[in-house]
């Protein structure tokens, strides 16, 4: 990578890596945050891991965050017109036996497909031959 990235809290210089990519990656920790600022544009803040940890711990403790969204819960339906499972085990079919296997199995082959002639296989040079039931053009 050719600019290392600085922290905004701390002023430490970022590991020298291939791309930012490799700098936000679990190996290194480093983390950019990005704020609209009043004119429409972007401000862009990267941070060491160190910084990073205080600054999510004072972000949190702030009144302006928004407290974390929780999902209502609902109990477990089942499909309608169902019964609850029976909470007694089921008879046990172990001691039904298989049925019989028959005495004698035949297994057919599917019918056979028509053949079809072999054609000879041509050159790049030889002209294709002519068609079945024709005759040479006499020469005039």
């Amino acid at each position: 990578m050719r600019e290392r990235q600085t922290c905004v809290d701390c002023g430490k210089l970022s590991p020298e890596t291939e791309t930012n990519y490799t700098l936000i990656s679990s190996q290194f920790g480093w983390r950019l945050s990005r704020s609209k600022k009043d004119d429409g544009t972007f401000d862009v803040e990267w941070r060491c891991p160190d910084c990073w940890r205080e600054h999510k711990r004072a972000k949190g403790e702030t009144e302006e965050t928004p407290p974390p969204r929780v999902l209502p819960t609902r109990p477990a339906a089942r499909p309608p017109g169902r019964a609850p499972m029976p909470t007694a085990p089921l008879p046990s079919f172990a001691s039904s036996r298989p049925p019989p296997a028959p005495s004698r199995l035949v297994i057919q082959s599917p019918p056979s497909a028509p053949r079809v002639p072999s054609v000879p296989r041509l050159r790049g040079s030889d002209p294709p031959p002519p068609p079945a039931g024709t005759r040479k053009p006499t020469p005039r």
